[in-house]
């Protein structure tokens, strides 16, 4: 399948995300990625940015370099500010020193810095539209109704114990329990804050352990937010692609070339197909001012971005079919859903059926009714921590099922 072939480094950026909000124990989201010097930005849903810089080697994701600061140190104006003034005062001295060497680079960070403060309100605009999707969909451990569930453990685990037969009767205990097992394997992380993630020389996520259960059960929620940061940084993210970096040379090629190409780019980028001109034409022009030493006129870039325009079209069609027969997701109307909401909603399943069996059992029955309401619209890396939960029980309660085979 074409989704399946695609290239993945915003996956593996998102499976770093979440690696990171497990060990943290707070969820973060990829707020920016620039492919060129290979760093990356995850914003904390406590208002923290953590910026590091990363690479793939032998299968294994790499951050180092992390640096953490708090939302409003990241957009202070008041710090921009004062960056600015001692460029100034640095580009004047090199100025009195007749030090135009010195002065030419001054004046060129000056003007980055002016740019910076421009765009620091649209800064601002793109954390809010980053964090608002994830306020009430992915607060779980602190909310009133996992409270309960944790004061009630015992109750819970005892009556499990003392139910084994029922609940190895039901098959949705089963599936919700091998799941959980295989899950608490598959994600047991230590615990780490800032101050260690800052001055830790490595942080590694191993790309092929626990891959296929990782993409598995976050495999519709992985690829809307693949597709919505494709949509919000088009250009930062696979502007170092190497496909999209061989389309862009073939400019004045024949079009049977182009197309071919073309098609090469959207199996490894699916979603260049959903790219709309001006970030088609946006990619294309800093390709060329970074890598062409050819003169190459706006007009004929604006018409090879026509060309590519029209020539993907089918290819936008097909996609949009798949992703909404085989994932429901729906292009059109794309929102931001937390990973793990797919397992949120199978933990809704396991608190439901629990209810249904503890009818009688009063407390256990209301509790686990409700916390199933709860966690049905949640997602995000504390539904490991109620996976935690249920595989303790559980285990305290001597029902053994093996995960590893979550189909039989």
């Amino acid at each position: 399948m074409l989704l399946e072939k695609r290239n993945k480094d915003l996956t593996n950026l998102h499976k770093a995300a979440d690696y990171l909000s497990r060990s943290l124990r707070e969820n973060l989201r990829v707020f920016s990625v620039d492919s060129v010097n290979k760093t990356a930005e995850f914003l904390s849903e406590k208002n923290s940015v953590i910026s590091c810089a990363y690479e793939v080697k032998d299968s294994k994701l790499l951050l180092r370099d992390f640096s953490i600061q708090s939302v409003d140190e990241f957009v202070s104006a008041d710090k921009v500010e004062g960056t600015i003034k001692e460029a100034i005062d640095s580009f004047v001295d090199s100025l009195r020193e007749n030090r135009y060497d010195k002065a030419d680079v001054s004046f060129d960070d000056l003007i980055g810095l002016f740019e910076s403060r421009n765009t620091m309100k649209g800064l601002e605009t793109k954390i809010e539209k980053s964090l608002d999707p994830m306020t009430g969909k992915t607060e779980i451990t602190e909310s009133k109704e996992f409270q309960k569930l944790e004061e009630i453990k015992p109750l819970v685990t005892n009556f499990l114990r003392e139910n084994q037969k029922a609940v190895l009767e039901n098959s949705d205990m089963i599936n919700s329990a091998k799941i959980s097992n295989a899950i608490n394997k598959a994600f047991t992380i230590n615990r780490c804050d800032y101050d260690s993630l800052r001055d830790a020389d490595l942080f590694v996520v191993d790309l092929c352990d626990g891959q296929s259960l990782y993409e598995m059960v976050c495999h519709q929620e992985l690829i809307s937010q693949e597709l919505l940061d494709a949509k919000r940084s088009f250009s930062t993210v696979w502007i170092s692609n190497e496909k999209i970096q061989n389309l862009a040379s073939m400019i004045y090629a024949k079009e049977e070339a182009i197309i071919e190409t073309l098609s090469e780019v959207i199996e490894d980028v699916p979603y260049f197909a959903f790219a709309p001109k001006n970030e088609i034409q946006e990619i294309l022009t800093s390709i060329y001012e970074v890598n062409s030493n050819d003169l190459i006129s706006k007009k004929d870039i604006k018409e090879f971005t026509s060309l590519l325009f029209e020539a993907k079209k089918p290819a936008k069609e097909s996609i949009t079919e798949v992703l909404n027969e085989n994932y429901g997701i729906n292009v059109t109307n794309l929102k931001f859903v937390p990973t793990f909401s797919n397992l949120a909603k199978t933990q809704s399943v396991f608190f439901e059926v629990l209810s249904l069996l503890s009818k009688d059992e009063g407390v256990v029955h209301d509790v686990s009714k409700e916390f199933a309401r709860v966690i049905s619209k949640k997602g995000g890396v504390e539904t490991l921590e109620v996976n935690d939960y249920i595989h303790s029980c559980l285990t305290e309660a001597g029902i053994d099922i093996v995960g590893e085979n979550l189909t039989s």
